[in-house]
């Protein structure tokens, strides 16, 4: 079994326009849509021939839940507090994209154990662990890193994927040594932050195909306990 968990879900909100956005005024949209969403559930929905689980924290009356059943996502959502924050994407005739997205509710303390509890618990039956997004207000900044620890303690072979980037990327790999996950996909930019070089550098020099800085900067985290970068 996959089971992901997305701390920090969103309601995916998508504002479509005939004609450029003009700022300070007044336009119609052409179309409306609204799904659930957040890094989590996507891969949820990107795996559900494999049947995922989808662990995350919201209120039981969150219009976030119907949109999740619309998709037939198994799903279990941990009670907390606050609505499941918006992400609005708004897009233009000619592919211009401007997304807004919200902070998230704040997570109490006690839901965060709850999650915690119920991941050690869900993860008895899978194979992989998918830890995914932003985390909410009101969690740690290493979260991700003391619940790989913790995944780890519990199931030492546990194969452990994390897709995150800002603070909480850079917490995880100051914490490789003791909770390194399987896999992680950081873009250029997030690689040269977590490796201590030019990420700038890194995406222009694989624009002009070069791609043993990037290599380099991959294997570097090989040593560091991620089997795949």
């Amino acid at each position: 079994m996959i089971l992901t968990l997305t701390p920090n879900p969103s309601t995916d909100l998508t504002l479509a326009l005939g004609e450029q956005l003009q700022r300070d005024s007044v336009q119609r949209l052409q179309s409306v849509t609204s799904v659930a969403g957040g890094k989590g559930i996507n891969v949820s929905n990107a795996c559900a021939l494999a049947d995922p689980l989808a662990l995350f924290p919201a209120a039981a009356s969150d219009p976030f839940l119907e949109l999740l059943k619309a998709i037939n996502i198994r799903h279990q959502a941990i009670q907390n507090d606050g609505a499941v924050r918006t992400n609005t994407t708004i897009t233009e005739p000619d592919g211009t994209t401007t997304k807004l997205n919200g902070p998230g509710s704040l997570l109490s303390d006690a839901a965060r154990a709850e999650v915690e509890r119920t991941l050690i618990t869900a993860a008895k039956e899978a194979t992989w662990v998918v830890m995914s997004g932003s985390l909410p207000p009101g969690a740690p900044t290493d979260w991700y890193s003391a619940l790989t620890a913790q995944l780890r303690n519990a199931y030492p072979h546990i194969n452990i994927a994390v897709d995150t980037s800002d603070a909480p990327l850079l917490s995880l790999a100051e914490n490789l040594d003791s909770a390194a996950p399987t896999v992680i996909k950081p873009n250029g930019l997030e690689l040269g932050q977590i490796v201590g070089t030019d990420g700038e550098e890194l995406e222009a020099a694989a624009a002009r195909g070069e791609f043993e800085p990037v290599l380099e900067a991959a294997r570097e985290l090989n040593t560091r306990g991620i089997a795949e970068v």
